[in-house]
């Protein structure tokens, strides 16, 4: 929550390697986790953070990087089965 209240002050740079670094973290709690209900709420994390990477990838001039980020949020999106996700994956 905090990265993406900062990414719509800040500019994506310096904010970058947090989100990379909590997506990271986030797919290590997926490969660790069983419970179904913490499995849904990690993928749309993931999701999220994925989105938000695309679109930092996009404002920063990299759109092969955009593109993969935000076909990977719409596959997580898809897997959670969330409206709000997949029409923000799909903008970018």
């Amino acid at each position: 929550m905090r990265i993406a209240r900062e990414y719509v002050h800040l500019p994506p740079l310096p904010l970058f390697g947090q989100m990379a670094r909590a997506r990271n973290e986030t797919y290590r709690l997926l490969e660790r986790t069983q419970r179904s209900q913490e499995l849904v709420e990690l993928y749309l994390i993931a999701g999220q953070l994925c989105v938000m990477l695309a679109k930092a990838s996009s404002d920063l001039g990299y759109q092969v990087a955009a593109t993969e980020q935000a076909r990977t949020a719409f596959v997580y999106a898809e897997s959670v089965d969330h409206n709000g996700l997949r029409a923000f994956a799909r903008s970018i």
